[in-house]
């Protein structure tokens, strides 16, 4: 017990093991001269939470419309396991594969795995947002996103109209030289 912690409406137990789960009881007893007594009982459950947000990893790097997302999110070690959940641009992804694995010392990890078709739906306002929430009760919520990028990005020449200056046909020849350059350092990265 850790009396500096505690307080008349709190006590603040350490260094407790999981054996120590189970129904407590408070008794409090008045001053003289009425000696009151009241007991109160509830379940205590110890619990270990996450000690990092969620992790999602994804089957490649890019991701256009139409592809497959095959991803998984993870979390943990934990006890109790940690409940998790996608979801691309705030809509639930379902269904999926959730897994507890069993770690050292009585905690678990998670792990969903999820595989659904992207839709040119998904790209309306640009790369969606895949986002993975691990909960624990009401003491344990963080998240984890990631875009998912289309990768078509490659330079496209746009139409010119009435290129009737210099300083216009300049312009469109320095604008498709930076394109030529930006589509072969992407090349080159991925």
């Amino acid at each position: 017990m850790k009396l500096a912690r505690s307080n008349q409406s709190q006590v603040v137990l350490t260094r407790v093991s999981f054996g120590l789960s189970g129904n407590f009881s408070c008794e409090v007893t008045a001053d003289a001269p009425s000696f009151a007594t009241s007991i109160v009982s509830n379940t205590m459950e110890v619990v270990v939470l996450p000690p990092s947000p969620p992790t999602i990893q994804t089957s490649q790097h890019f991701h256009a419309p139409g592809d497959v997302l095959r991803a998984n999110c993870s979390c943990g070690p934990s006890r109790p396991p940690a409940e998790l959940a996608f979801y691309i641009n705030d809509s639930p992804v379902t269904p999926g594969l959730h897994q507890v694995l069993p770690m050292a010392e009585g905690l678990f990890r998670s792990e969903f795995f999820v595989q659904i078709q992207l839709w040119p739906a998904h790209y309306e306002r640009g790369a969606p947002i895949l986002r993975c929430e691990a909960r624990a009760g009401d003491l344990y919520r963080e998240d984890a996103a990631v875009a998912l990028y289309s990768g078509s990005g490659d330079p496209k020449i746009e139409r010119v109209t009435s290129p009737g200056s210099a300083a216009t046909l300049l312009g469109c020849q320095i604008l498709i030289i930076v394109n030529t350059i930006l589509w072969i350092c992407r090349t080159n990265i991925t």
